[in-house]
């Protein structure tokens, strides 16, 4: 259905709220204020994760029994969607849950407007991530006003009236005993002890406020961009194909000349650069100093080499068509490209096998992999130009940001370095960097516990002791007789709110609490 309008003396736009919208709106407040409160109270853990995959497979069946279609594409972009919010289950790691939350963003709300088949771009077209930030804004907040109007409709008609009365009387009866509640436990000592009979729930009257007003608006917001996306007028979407504005001539001009550049380059720094791969050094040169020297101009290169072949597409004029001649430069591009990507990667792992993984080191070596793939998709591309490219790296990307999350970088950082230092490959082991990964190296910081180097040792001890006070709560006592034991409940007690439950933090405050009843961990 179409957006619907009533004359008051202008057109007054309002979006339907029928038996599906209804469904549709309870799910999205249910949905956004557990993850509001999830996140408030908790963080980016358990709760989230579950209050993410229930708006958006929500959203996503609203959509399909409305009209919208699932292809192969968008159905893959949902599955790695769903399993990106998913990996906020597996990790504790803050940095890589905030790039995933961009992943997750984009991916999502770029597979809703293609299954209502709102977008305004070619999915195959580079600038059809732009559909992602439209769906959300453009459909979500800009579209707040009808969608509001049209709420009125669940308690206008006569015949509707008790039902809306009634729904409307239990939200708000829930609002208000959700904030007398507790202030009731908090004056009264025999009521509080009546409460404690049920079960606990950790609602105070900040959360509440916080919960309601966040909640509230994710409710409009997520319920006003499924209707939207739903009812709204389709836009005509932009063509696929547009004539450029240059001409062959100049397009080989540019692209001839940014060849020639790199032919000098690769002739001039043709034996620097194979030394990354022999794991030869240049005189005066160090590992660390090798790796890093050019390594972000590299990226920065790469990237300027796979937009200069994308322009040089888009800015060709049709009638031309694109020569053989244009074709072969963007592709002498594309391959410079790809060793760069090669040579850099080389260089990182010639300074991985002397000072071990690092999470930035890990991150960079997987971009650097989603570079190479996107350099010869865009390569085929050029020679096919039906293939759809960019379907191929959004895809890519999303499943790199799934994998990472799954795997958790710090847990495979610090059993690569801590298995590398027990074997020998490496000498030295860095604990002062693992003690600051988050709690998935907290079961390779416990194996130090048994190095051979005391001072390491000790090291890893006094790592795991910080991370059992300032991570998990816990405090220091006077009676060092029953010191341990206190230490052990406390960790046993701590993190039961599954909302904030995650694998690898549950893994550490158990390892953490058997060190400290066996009395390998004194934490005094």
């Amino acid at each position: 259905m179409d957006e619907m309008s009533n004359q008051s003396g202008r057109n007054r736009f309002i979006y339907p709220a029928n038996r599906k919208e209804r469904r549709f709106g309870i799910a999205m407040i249910a949905g956004a204020m557990f993850t509001a409160n999830s996140i408030l109270t908790c963080g980016y853990d358990l709760g989230f994760a579950v209050g993410v995959i229930w708006i958006l497979l929500w959203s996503m069946g609203y959509l399909l029994t409305t009209g919208g279609k699932l292809t192969k594409y968008r159905a893959t972009c949902l599955v790695l969607s769903v399993a990106i919010a998913g990996s906020f289950l597996r990790s504790d790691d803050g940095v890589v849950k905030f790039f995933m939350l961009l992943f997750l963003l984009i991916g999502s709300n770029l597979t809703l407007c293609l299954t209502a088949e709102q977008n305004l771009r070619q999915p195959e077209q580079a600038d059809s991530l732009l559909d992602a930030p439209r769906a959300m804004f453009v459909f979500g907040w800009g579209r707040l006003t009808p969608a509001i109007r049209g709420l009125s409709q669940l308690i206008a008609p006569a015949e509707k009236k008790n039902k809306g009365s009634v729904l409307l009387g239990v939200i708000l009866a829930g609002m208000v005993l959700a904030v007398l509640v507790p202030l009731l436990i908090s004056a009264d000592a025999a009521f509080e002890g009546l409460m404690s009979f049920l079960p606990k729930i950790r609602f105070q009257s900040d959360e509440l406020v916080g919960t309601l007003l966040v909640g509230g608006w994710m409710s409009l917001i997520l319920y006003t961009r499924g209707v939207a996306l739903r009812h709204a007028k389709k836009e005509e979407a932009i063509p696929k194909q547009r004539s450029g504005i240059l001409n062959r001539l100049t397009i080989n001009i540019v692209l001839t000349a940014v060849v020639g550049v790199y032919v000098v380059y690769l002739v001039s720094q043709l034996v620097y650069l194979l030394g990354g791969f022999a794991g030869l050094l240049p005189q005066g040169f160090t590992a660390a100093e090798y790796a890093r020297r050019g390594f972000f101009e590299m990226f920065l290169l790469c990237a300027i080499n796979l937009t200069l072949i994308i322009l040089a597409v888009r800015l060709e004029r049709r009638e031309e068509g694109p020569s053989r001649f244009t074709k072969l430069l963007s592709l002498c591009i594309g391959i410079f490209s790809l060793f760069l990507v090669v040579s850099a990667s080389a260089r990182m792992g010639l300074y991985i096998r002397q000072f071990g993984l690092t999470k930035l080191r890990v991150l960079t070596e997987v971009i650097m992999l989603w570079l190479g793939i996107t350099t010869v998709i865009i390569c085929v591309w050029r020679y096919i130009p039906k293939l759809p490219y960019m379907k191929i790296v959004l895809v890519a990307a999303l499943l790199l940001g799934a994998v990472v999350s799954w795997v958790d970088v710090d847990t495979q950082v610090a059993r690569y370095n801590v298995n590398a230092y027990l074997s020998g490959q490496l000498s030295e082991v860095d604990v002062e960097h693992l003690h600051y990964l988050s709690a998935g190296a907290v079961p390779y910081l416990a194996e130090l516990l048994d190095a051979p180097d005391p001072e390491v040792a000790e090291e890893a001890k006094t790592a795991l002791r910080d991370l059992a006070r300032y991570q998990y709560g816990v405090t220091q006592i006077e009676d060092d007789d029953q010191e341990e034991k206190y230490w052990a409940d406390v960790l046993w007690q701590e993190g039961k709110d599954l909302r904030g439950w995650n694998f690898a933090s549950a893994q550490a405050r158990e390892l953490l609490r058997q060190l400290t009843q066996e009395g390998r961990l004194r934490i005094s």
